[in-house]
């Protein structure tokens, strides 16, 4: 019951609700507004918004949006 959300991207490799394997790419990340590249990037489950930084390890160990 896990689906993600990711925002920001500019060329699509794969279509909405595919599966996406580990280390498969599936999108480039876009340049929004010419404030450079980032990425938008949510998991949920069952409706309720799951913090990625507690279920990736590399993520939170590299996350500089808290910083």
């Amino acid at each position: 019951n896990f689906f993600t959300i990711y925002k920001n991207l500019d060329t699509l490799f794969v279509e909405p609700r595919d599966l996406i394997l580990k280390g498969q790419p599936f999108a480039k990340v876009g340049n929004v507004d010419g404030n450079g590249s980032h990425l938008h990037f949510e998991i949920w489950k069952d409706n309720q918004v799951v913090d990625p930084r507690n279920l990736i390890v590399d993520y939170k160990e590299k996350d500089v949006s808290i910083r």
